[in-house]
Parts: structure tokens; sequence; C-alpha cells
């Protein structure tokens, strides 16, 4: 599994230079100038490549599903407006002829440079700076949750969401046989306490 994933992201480095010469370049204000794209040892719903140009490190992110990469891109902004830490999105590109001739549609956000959280001591002072972040990204509020495309979310906060999903988990449970519902409400409830809090 490991070593298809990033066949498909080398693979993708090695079709996109023009894409990236011609479309990226001039957005980052450096058209022509040289660039180098190199293989990111992470993403898994995406194949994600560095960008090194004269204007600094960029994220390229090369997603499959275009509905995905519009949900990312809304909520990248949303939660930036909102003062969350998140990389700003520099370019985005989610047409039907990029998907065709690419296989995947893009995003560009600014590189953000730092120590990766998994690699850090995790002594108390950087868990509770890891949850104080975590903490201030959940209180971010907006009037609609579950899906982030426009008319598709729902009503209330992540809390209700995810008390809607529990609800909804338990009926399909239920309507497969009453006594399995029965049997998974324990498991189910634990779900929802661990996720809410």
């Amino acid at each position: 599994m490991k070593a298809r994933v990033v066949r498909w992201r080398e693979e993708l480095r090695d079709r996109i230079g023009g894409y990236v010469r011609e479309r990226v370049l001039p957005v980052l204000g450096v058209a022509g100038a040289p660039f180098e794209l190199s293989v990111a040892p992470a993403g898994t719903r995406s194949a994600v490549l560095f960008l090194d140009s004269p204007a600094g490190r960029h994220v390229l992110k090369g997603v499959r599903d275009p509905i995905f990469a519009a949900q990312t891109a809304l909520a990248m902004r949303h939660l930036r407006r909102r003062g969350a830490p998140v990389p700003r999105l520099v370019h985005h590109d989610l047409s039907p002829r990029t998907r065709w001739t690419l296989g995947v549609v893009l995003l560009v956000e600014e590189g953000i440079r730092g120590e990766n959280l998994s690699r850090r001591e995790r002594t108390p002072a950087v868990l509770d700076a890891a949850a104080d972040a975590l903490a201030r990204l959940h209180s971010i509020r907006r009037p609609r949750w579950g899906s982030l495309l426009p008319g598709l979310g729902r009503r209330g906060g992540y809390v209700a969401h995810l008390e809607r999903r529990r609800a909804r988990r338990l009926e399909e449970l239920a309507a497969v046989g009453p006594a399995l519902a029965d049997l998974a409400r324990p498991a189910v409830d634990r779900w929802f306490a661990s996720e809410a809090r």
C-alpha cells in the first residue's frame, strides 16, 4: 500500500512540472523562475509535494476527489479568517479540465516551517500547547456543520452534529435488528462522549 502511494506521488511530480511553470509560479509572483518539486512523506487522501522556488516553500496537494478538495479549501479559508493557525491557501484549481489532464485537482498552500508534533518530545508544555491549539480549533463555529459546501450543511454546532451522527448510526443498527442496536449502544455512546469533549 505504502509503495503504491509513494509511486503515485512520484508520478504526479513527474507530470505536473509544466502546470507549475505555467499556472502556479505566476500566482506566486515568480513567473519563469527555477523551481524544484519533491515528494513529501505525508498525505493519505492527496499526493503531497513540496514546491521550492524563489517565492519560498509551498505545499502542493493533488487531490483525486474534487468535492473533498473544495471542502478543504472552504474549511481552510473559514478557519484562517477566524484566527486558526492554518496555512494560507494561495492557489486552487478544482476545474474538470485539470482533473482530466492531471488526474487530480490542486491546492497550493503556503509552507509553514516548523517541527512536526509527532517528532517532539511529549513534555507537559508541548502537550498543553497542542491541546490548547486543538481546543481553539474546535471552538470555532459556523451556522452549519457537516458539509462545508453552501446549502449542504446542517444547523447547529459541532456537538449537535456529532449527536445527529450518533442517532443516525443507532437507527441504522436498529434497522438491521433491535438487539444489535442495544448491544452496540454502549460503544456508540463511548465514541460520542470521546468525540464531544
